[in-house]
């Protein structure tokens, strides 16, 4: 079940929100007992070993304390950081990652009653009222320290694009508000206080590591770089797609040697979620794959992958970028 807090006062609201009369989203809550997130974990395709760190620093912070050891002995503040590209999956790889643990976790062992995902959505952190960021920052980490104390709950809590949140201060400028400062330093305290309490795990997210401040990265275990798939993970995208419209409109993909080869060469630079939207193009570009998505093939593929490669081979075009700087992903 999803529960979603909201912050109560806040002056930062959308516009949509307020013409719903509502405040902006909160903190989302899910029980994993009663979400099913499996697809989120198999269908992100990543190193094997990358994933691995993911679930085993949830569980070794879990063991770690359950056994009461010190926080100091080993510097560790239960966070990871996945960082890379837009469109690399590292948020719903953090999704994933929290079902897998939910699985792994020996809750009868551990005195753990329930695992709860919690997505802390800190755009809506920012107020442009004075003193106002400090506090909601504050209030948003409250939520975890509160279910932390109240229970035997284990938290896994994702600070999705922390660029937002932890903004480098050497950046700030003397235009900026005093209150992005403040707010920084106050979820810096706050994070520091979430790596004492028992059961939380932080898996946090970026798109530009470089605009995080350091001391956040400095109290994160591990920095992993998520970004655009190798080759084989390429091939893996493609086959999974292959087989999901098989499977939905009886489709007759299926490529040869060498037309994968075609693929997965033309698909270089691309993010997995633009290599899902260039098979989508592909779908759109013809009336009658539109009408029956079973008439797709892979010549219609290689040919939408083609275009889709000239213009991200196109440095010039300042509107086309397909998963981060074209000069950098080839």
């Amino acid at each position: 079940m999803e529960r979603v807090r909201r912050l109560l006062d806040s002056a930062d609201a959308s516009e949509e929100d307020a013409e719903k009369g509502g405040s902006p989203e909160f903190v989302r809550e899910y029980n994993l007992t009663e979400v099913d997130w499996r697809e989120f974990w198999e269908r992100i395709y990543i190193d094997e070993q990358d994933k691995d760190k993911i679930i085993n620093y949830g569980l070794l912070e879990q063991q770690l304390q359950a056994a009461d050891f010190e926080q100091m002995t080993l510097s560790r503040h239960g966070a990871v950081l996945l960082s890379g590209p837009p469109g690399t999956g590292k948020t719903t790889l953090a999704k994933g990652a929290a079902d897998e643990l939910a699985r792994n976790l020996d809750r009868d062992r551990l005195g753990i009653e329930e695992v709860i995902f919690k997505q802390i959505a800190v755009r809506h952190l920012f107020s442009s009222d004075h003193g106002d960021s400090p506090k909601l920052v504050e209030e948003a980490f409250d939520a975890v320290v509160a279910d932390a104390e109240g229970g035997n709950a284990y938290q896994i809590v994702l600070l999705d694009e922390v660029e937002s949140l932890f903004s480098n201060r050497q950046d700030l400028t003397e235009t900026d508000p005093m209150d992005a400062i403040r707010a920084v330093n106050t979820a810096l305290d706050a994070l520091d206080t979430v790596a004492e309490l028992n059961n939380v795990y932080v898996i946090a997210t970026s798109n530009q590591p470089n605009a995080v401040d350091s001391a956040f990265l400095d109290r994160t275990d591990e920095q992993i770089f998520i970004g655009n798939p190798a080759p084989e993970h390429r091939r893996r995208i493609l086959e999974d797609i292959f087989a999901r419209l098989r499977e939905t409109f009886d489709t007759q993909l299926s490529a040869t040697g060498s037309e994968m080869d075609r693929l997965v060469e033309l698909s270089s630079g691309f993010s997995g979620r633009r290599m899902r939207k260039s098979v989508l193009s592909a779908l759109a570009r013809n009336q009658s794959t539109v009408k029956d998505p079973g008439e797709l093939s892979v010549g219609h593929l290689i040919e939408e992958f083609e275009h889709k490669k000239s213009m991200l081979q196109d440095a010039d075009n300042e509107y086309v970028r397909l998963g981060g700087n074209p000069e950098q992903n080839q």
